[in-house]
């Protein structure tokens, strides 16, 4: 989990103090309400419901398959599982390439 990040924009680095999950995660005990945490605290309270009542794909891009690992699709609900203790057997699609390293919204994980 350590080696997890959201996406690099100005929505999250505005929650967490970093873009690691398990520091967004963290953050969203004491989060002023706004739309992302509001968005995530659903997410998790669908999920409390019924594991299966929302979509549990994650789409992962990183520049080895050593990671770090960078959240491309699915940021919301890997937070709202991971404050359930339920990422484990989410399903990803992980996409490795070193030329990651030059997009945007990987520009705050760190290689």
């Amino acid at each position: 989990m350590e080696k997890i990040y959201v996406i690099s924009s100005d929505e999250w680095a505005a929650l967490a103090p970093s873009f690691k999950l398990v520091d967004v995660v963290k953050s969203l005990r004491t989060a002023r309400h706004g739309s992302l945490v509001e968005s995530i605290m659903e997410k998790k309270g669908l999920y409390s419901h019924s594991i299966n009542s929302l979509n549990r794909t994650l789409i992962l891009v990183s520049p080895t398959l050593n990671g770090n690992f960078t959240i491309i699709e699915g940021n919301r609900r890997a937070s709202a599982l991971l404050s359930l203790k339920k990422l484990v057997g989410a399903q990803i699609y992980l996409g490795v390439s070193p030329k990651i390293r030059e997009y945007f919204w990987a520009k705050h994980t760190p290689l």
